[in-house]
């Protein structure tokens, strides 16, 4: 064998030693076979990486994989109920998931508060700071809704809301093409 060819073997076997350790790592934390697969496949080398450092991106970069999953791993790795990474994580998939199963655009503070608490089963106290830290870095938005009050969004969403207003009221300015025909302006 060749030395070009014995480092591609050693490459191609130290690579398969660090997807072993992965597949372990993530069967230590409770990840049926198939999953931990995706994620490999997803991270690669880096999956042990990624995984402690966030194990929420699970969710939302590799279908398939649920809520429930992450913060399960998330939990097992050690991560404390009360973290602000897990807060963070709750607030933004109850908000998701609001949108998604039940078409509500927008959230009250205390529904969100009830339901991202529910959600995380924990304290309603530790939701309302980390709402605010959410809108402070643009990761929601926030306005008051007339008598709803204060409401939180996504912040696509509310910029998708702000578009379609503005395009309306462009609408509403531009003559009626039977008005300009009949020279009313």
């Amino acid at each position: 064998v060749g030395e070009a060819r014995a480092a591609e073997i050693a490459t191609v076997i130290a690579g398969q030693g660090a997807t072993r350790d992965a597949l372990v790592y993530l069967r230590g934390l409770g990840v049926g076979p198939a999953t931990a697969m995706k994620i490999v496949k997803k991270y690669g080398e880096d999956t042990i990486d990624q995984v402690r450092s966030d194990p929420y991106q699970l969710h939302t970069g590799i279908w398939g994989i649920g809520w429930k999953t992450c913060d399960d791993v998330a939990l097992r790795s050690g991560m404390r109920r009360d973290d602000p990474q897990r807060i963070d994580a709750g607030i933004l998939h109850a908000l998701g998931d609001s949108v998604e199963d039940g078409g509500h655009l927008h959230l009250t503070d205390v529904q969100l508060t009830a339901i991202a608490a529910g959600l995380l089963q924990t304290d309603k106290r530790t939701i309302g700071p980390r709402i605010e830290f959410l809108a402070e870095h643009g990761m929601v938005a926030r306005e008051v809704l007339g008598r709803r009050g204060p409401c939180v969004m996504l912040p696509w969403i509310q910029a998708s809301e702000v578009e379609a207003a503005e395009r309306l009221a462009l609408l509403c300015l531009t003559p009626c093409a039977e008005h300009v025909a009949a020279g009313d302006r």
